[in-house]
This record gives C-alpha cells, sequence and structure tokens, in this order.
C-alpha cells in the first residue's frame, strides 16, 4: 500500500504532492544511493518549508539551525 502526503493548502502543485513526498517516490524510481538519501530528503524539507511559508526562507534556516543544535546532542545521554 503506497502512502502519499498531501497539503491541504493546495500550494504544492496541481497533484497536491508535497515536495517531499515526489522526492521520496524520486528516490524510489531511481534507486539513489544511500548515502544521499538524508541531503535529499533534507533539501525537499527545506523546499516543502519555503513554500509552505510563502517564501521566507527564514522558516527553512531555523530548521536547518534546530536540526544542527539537536544534532550535536544526539545519541549523548
Amino acid at each position: 500500500m503506497q502512502t502519499v502526503a498531501r497539503i491541504p493548502s493546495g500550494r504544492a502543485g496541481r497533484d497536491g504532492l508535497s515536495s517531499v513526498a515526489r522526492t521520496l517516490e524520486t528516490i524510489r524510481h531511481y534507486h539513489i544511493p544511500p548515502d544521499e538519501i538524508d541531503e535529499t530528503i533534507l533539501a525537499a524539507i527545506n523546499v516543502s518549508l519555503c513554500l509552505e511559508s510563502g517564501g521566507d526562507n527564514r522558516v527553512a534556516e531555523g530548521f536547518n539551525h534546530d536540526l544542527v543544535i539537536n544534532g550535536r546532542f544526539f545519541g549523548r545521554r
């Protein structure tokens, strides 16, 4: 069974697919190597955040900052 992410606002394009869902489909279709998957998904998330915020790249920058900060402490407990 295939699950597809949809954005209710309709700003994701004609078919309503989010850039993240399209990226996941691309990864599956083109057999993207595992070492490139993280960067590909993060890029799609950044694009989605930028589009959903009306082009405000500060939203994506905030997300990236949070990843860096939280990533420093990941697995350290």
